[in-house]
């Protein structure tokens, strides 16, 4: 993974509610941080490069 990214979880699935503080305290571990999505998601001043990453003008 890398800065930025976002992990996508199913909710309703038969063990996404078992995993979720496994995968949490395994990427804390790492020195991965929790945001939410509000704080990356960029609404001003942005553009969409080849690769569908928003970035700052």
């Amino acid at each position: 993974m890398e800065n930025g990214a976002i992990i996508l979880m199913h909710t309703g699935t038969v063990y996404t509610k078992q995993a979720l503080p496994v995968i949490i305290k395994r990427l804390k571990s790492e020195g991965y941080t929790f945001v939410p999505v509000s704080r990356m998601i960029l609404t001003k001043n942005f553009y969409i490069d080849p690769e569908g990453k928003q970035r700052r003008k």
